[in-house]
């Protein structure tokens, strides 16, 4: 396994009845009870460590909430040895959960030995992205962006993108998406792929709407667009958010976990809704030790209470208790309280650092995206939610092409060993 392979922290919520289908899925030859380095498997994705116990649990969870990946760290292996890989080829002769493992371990073979499945059709993505219609958030930004690329790349059936942009009007809204996207270098491949129709093409698929994650209804007046969203949405990719570690508390928790909550109730209204996906961060772990499995986080769970347990300390020991609403109400009561001090925004960056040390989170960012989590998995019962961890985001390693990347990001060396 590779050494980087351990900040590679990816958790999945899927619906089972939209993504996964008992026939879709080829397999790229794994070692079973090994997770497998991004290096060698561009699936890594749906890989993950169940035991049995998890298995049947998988088996008898409503279609919203199965996760299944885990992290791993470097050289390690689970931590349970009677785990193994949930990998797509458990799922392709229609079972699934204990009853799929038991299927497994019947022909004999056992975990380091290699799985060597095929299937035509892939695991079903293609078939799931045709005729799609989008609402994306954080659009302009990095990893937006080369979504709605890559969607318009593979899957020009794509019947729209919606794309919720923070601009003064649909003028403006509509030049930022001419200058950051359309004529961005990213969508050089698709530009040569329509060649003079590029331009008809694009357009004829993204539909600016003016709008903020952090005002009511997303801060879109057009009630009739609004109206016609509601109707048409399939997927929401939120992937929206204040990035800077540092951030003044009520400003991050605003972005990061009121915003989920906004767009979570504008994912209620939509009448065919097929997934919900949310882009978190690997680093919601925090201060985390061990081996970590990729949990969604329960409402008012705290990364606290976990070390003490770790660390042996006597369970008596009083541990803070966290209120999202109350974290919510402490931001906002903090900033109108501090409005007219000098050192307003030194104290509120430094309210949001304590808080989240306090609680067992390294900064403002990953507590309110943890916080982000919470409120999103509560609502797992009523809307198909998927949420992925990704590490650092850095240039395209392949897709469009090597090297992109927007704006200025530093240069991070990985020094790493690679199976041969």
């Amino acid at each position: 396994m590779s050494s980087i392979s351990h900040g590679f922290a990816i958790s999945h919520v899927l619906s089972r009845d939209s993504l996964i289908k008992p026939s879709d899925f080829r397999l790229r030859p794994v070692k079973l009870g090994q997770c497998p380095s991004p290096s060698k498997t561009r699936f890594n994705i749906l890989c993950g460590s169940l035991s049995r116990r998890n298995a049947d649990e998988f088996a008898a969870t409503p279609s919203t909430s199965a996760f299944i990946a885990t992290t791993t760290p470097s050289g390690g292996s689970p931590s349970n040895g009677g785990d193994m890989m949930l990998l797509s080829s458990i799922l392709a002769d229609g079972r699934s959960g204990s009853s799929a493992i038991s299927a497994r371990a019947s022909t004999g073979i056992e975990p380091g030995s290699t799985v060597h499945e095929e299937s035509t059709q892939g695991i079903g993505i293609m078939k799931f992205l045709k005729g799609k219609t989008y609402l994306v958030t954080g659009a302009t930004g990095l990893l937006a962006k080369a979504f709605v690329e890559k969607i318009l790349r593979v899957a020009p059936s794509t019947r729209k993108i919606f794309l919720l942009v923070k601009a003064k009007g649909e003028a403006e809204a509509m030049k930022r998406i001419k200058n950051e996207m359309v004529d961005c270098e990213l969508f050089r491949q698709l530009e040569e792929l329509h060649g003079e129709k590029y331009k008809d093409f694009i357009m004829s698929k993204l539909v600016p709407v003016v709008g903020n994650m952090c005002e009511p209804n997303l801060g879109i007046s057009d009630t009739e667009l609004s109206t016609q969203m509601a109707a048409e949405v399939d997927v929401i990719v939120h992937a929206a958010a204040n990035t800077s570690f540092d951030e003044r508390y009520d400003v991050a928790i605003n972005m990061n976990t009121q915003g989920a909550l906004r767009i979570l109730g504008f994912a209620m209204k939509c009448k065919k809704l097929q997934l919900f996906l949310h882009v978190s961060t690997a680093y919601v772990n925090g201060r985390r030790r061990g081996i970590l499995r990729e949990k969604p986080f329960r409402m008012g769970q705290t990364i606290a209470e976990e070390i003490v347990t770790f660390s042996g300390t006597r369970e008596s020991i009083p541990l803070p208790k966290l209120d999202v609403d109350a974290e919510i109400e402490l931001a906002s009561e903090m900033a109108r309280t501090l409005a007219a001090d000098k050192e307003a925004n030194h104290k509120m960056r430094e309210l949001g650092l304590a808080r989240a040390k306090m609680f067992g989170w390294h900064d403002t960012y990953t507590f309110t995206k943890a916080m982000a989590e919470m409120i999103i998995s509560s609502y797992k019962g009523q809307i198909p939610i998927a949420i992925v961890r990704p590490s650092i985001i850095e240039s395209s390693f392949q897709e469009p092409f090597p090297g992109w990347i927007q704006g200025n990001r530093p240069v991070t060396l990985y020094k790493c060993h690679l199976n041969a």
